[in-house]
């Protein structure tokens, strides 16, 4: 049976020190520590691509969040320190920004513009119909708030 996620506010004032190591163990450690383990698999076979999981929290943060957005700009400078490195043996590293999108529109402006300001081009925007969110809570907000899945694809400017 899979362990059960929670979902925390983290804030420097109301997380422990348990749930503060479990976040960063989770959210950076487990990056750090897979790109460890794939890099040498990854040279044997000539070249290869890994992708982390970010967020857009890395680039525009929830002030509600900050401790998790840490953690995912952690690895967004993880994968950006690494890119030119590992890109010298064949082997591509990149991060995925994701995020949920709960004002439409607007909200997409908004991420599309910290995107930009992060210094990377938007190349597309396109809504993921057919996603399903498989948390009670998570449908809950499809429903009652409009929360939806899109995918910003962006590349270096």
């Amino acid at each position: 049976k899979a362990p059960e996620i929670e979902v925390m506010l983290t804030t420097p004032e109301t997380v422990d020190l348990e749930s503060y190591r479990r976040l960063v163990g989770t959210n950076l450690d487990g990056v750090a520590f897979g790109i460890r383990a794939a890099v040498p698999a990854l040279r044997r076979r000539g070249g290869g691509a890994i992708v982390a999981l970010a967020s857009l929290a890395a680039l525009s943060p929830a002030p509600e969040n900050p401790l998790y957005a840490m953690t995912k700009a952690g690895v967004v400078g993880l994968v950006r320190a690494l890119g030119p490195v590992l890109a010298r043996e064949g082997i591509t590293c990149n991060a995925t920004l994701w995020a949920a999108c709960i004002g439409g529109a607007m909200q997409v402006d908004e991420y599309v513009a910290a995107i930009e300001s992060a210094g990377l081009r938007v190349r597309s925007v396109r809504d993921n119909p057919a996603y399903q969110f498989i948390s009670d809570n998570a449908q809950g907000a499809t429903k009652k708030y409009g929360v939806k899945s899109v995918s910003i694809q962006a590349v270096k400017a």
